[in-house]
């Protein structure tokens, strides 16, 4: 299985339209990881996108790509609403890291100096491990 592999679908940093029935003709790909971006589709269609992927056993991955605190923790608070496993991509904020330690959310913010979308990482090795 690929275990390291997460399969995103998205396209130019927006989950693609047919995001359901790419999943669908995929889902039994030995791929356990898959996700996809916080824009693209509305939230109804990402938390039954979400089921489909947790029904069919897989880990499930949403990346925000935002900012500042109030659009991370907005982030934070639809991939708990959606049901998904992980959260992607955000900065790091106390009240974000808060949030998340009340729910099953696993989050993994950007480290370094962020901008821009895609995201663009600057900074040393040091730097970033040091924020991790």
């Amino acid at each position: 299985m690929l275990e390291k592999l997460i399969v995103m679908l998205t396209h130019n940093d927006v989950t693609v339209e047919d995001a359901k029935e790419i999943f669908e003709a995929n889902k039994d790909l030995p791929v356990q990881n898959w996700g996809f971006k916080d824009v693209g589709l509305e939230p109804g269609k990402m938390k039954e996108l979400c089921a489909m992927m947790k029904e069919a056993g897989k880990t499930t991955y949403l990346e925000v790509v935002t900012y500042s605190e109030e659009e991370c923790l907005r982030g934070a608070k639809l991939a708990v609403e959606c049901g998904f496993d992980c959260l992607l991509g955000t900065i790091y904020y106390d009240s974000v890291m808060d949030y998340v330690k009340t729910t099953d959310l696993k989050y993994f913010p950007f480290v370094g100096k962020v901008s821009q979308s895609p995201s663009i990482l600057e900074g040393s090795c040091d730097y970033m491990l040091e924020q991790a």
